[in-house]
């Protein structure tokens, strides 16, 4: 019986031994792709406009709020999925919710 719970132990320390670098990769690229998202503005992929983040933002619910665009609501808990090119038009979608 104590035979058993030692080889489940050291199965289960095995399989996260295993997956953790995985894991830590997966996590790793997904920040190195949304890292350039999370500043003060985002480029449009359309035109190349700088979209700013920062500024007085009003939620669908007609909350007004300054602060991060992509943030939530404070009144409501929505998250902005995307957001308009003052420029062009062509949305931006959130990189918290869409990777």
């Amino acid at each position: 019986m104590r035979a058993l719970h030692l080889s489940l132990a050291i199965g289960k320390a095995l399989v996260w031994l295993f997956s953790l670098p995985i894991i830590f990769a997966v996590n790793a690229v997904k920040l190195w792709a949304v890292h350039p998202m999370m500043g003060d503005a985002v480029p449009c992929r359309t035109c190349g406009t700088e979209i700013a983040l920062l500024g007085l933002w009003q939620c669908p619910c007609g909350y007004n709020f300054y602060g991060w665009y992509f943030s939530r609501c404070e009144v409501c808990g929505e998250i902005p999925p995307f957001i308009d090119c003052p420029q062009c038009g062509a949305s931006t979608m959130n990189p918290l919710l869409f990777g």
